[in-house]
C-alpha cells in the first residue's frame, strides 16, 4: 500500500503527532519535582490540623529525641536523604536560616533513614549545626507517610500539623520566617 494517498499521510500525521503529546505529558508528569514553586502539597496521609504523630529517635549525637517533649515550642520537621539533589540543595538555605534565627523558643530537626556512618560521611563535606535524627527502618518517615523527600512538616506549639511542604524549600524565610517565634527586637520576614 503506497503512502502516496493524502488521506494516509493525513491519518499518520495525526496518530505520531498523538503519541507524542502522550510520551511529552507522561515524561514531564515522571519528572517533576513538586516543591515551593509548585505549590505547597499535603502529605498522602497527613493534613494540615492533624496532630503530629509522636516518635523518639536518636540524633547522631546519641541523645534521644522525643517529639511530645518539645510540646510548647512550634517544631520545623525536615525529612531527607544524602542521595537527594533537592535535599541537598535546601541543606545550606536551611543551615543559614537555623543559624540565623536559633532559639529554645523553636525547634528544627531533620530526619533520615540513612546509615549514621553515611550521613557522617556527608556531613563532613557539609557542615551543619542542626540536630539529624536518625530514622533507621524508615518508622518515623512511614508514621508521618512521607513518599517522597524532602518533605517539610511545620508543627504548632500545641503538637497539630500546621503546613506540610513537599519539595525543596527555596527561601527558607519565606516559608519558615513566619512560623517560628521571634526573638526579642527581631523582625518578622
Amino acid at each position: 500500500m503506497p503512502m502516496n494517498n493524502p488521506k494516509r499521510w493525513l491519518f499518520w500525521a495525526i496518530i505520531l503527532i498523538c503519541l507524542g503529546v502522550v510520551i511529552a505529558v507522561k515524561t514531564q508528569l515522571l519528572t517533576e519535582t513538586p516543591g515551593e514553586e509548585a505549590g505547597r502539597r499535603e502529605a498522602d496521609g497527613l493534613k494540615a490540623g492533624t496532630p503530629a504523630p509522636d516518635f523518639t529517635l536518636t540524633a547522631m549525637d546519641g541523645r534521644k529525641v522525643v517529639l511530645s517533649e518539645l510540646k510548647g515550642r512550634p517544631v520545623v520537621l525536615n525529612f531527607w536523604a544524602t542521595w537527594c539533589g533537592p535535599c541537598r540543595r535546601e541543606m545550606p538555605g536551611l543551615q543559614e536560616f537555623y543559624d540565623r534565627h536559633r532559639s529554645d523558643a523553636w525547634a528544627f530537626l531533620t530526619v533520615s533513614k540513612e546509615t549514621q556512618d553515611k550521613l557522617e560521611a556527608f556531613l563532613v563535606k557539609t557542615p551543619h549545626s542542626f540536630p539529624v535524627l536518625l530514622d533507621a527502618g524508615g518508622k518515623v518517615g512511614d508514621l508521618y507517610k512521607v513518599r517522597s523527600i524532602p518533605k517539610t512538616f511545620l508543627i504548632d506549639a500545641g503538637g497539630t500539623i500546621d503546613k506540610v511542604i513537599s519539595g525543596a524549600i527555596s527561601d527558607p524565610e519565606k516559608a519558615l520566617g513566619s512560623f517560628i517565634p521571634q526573638a526579642e527586637g527581631e523582625v518578622a520576614p
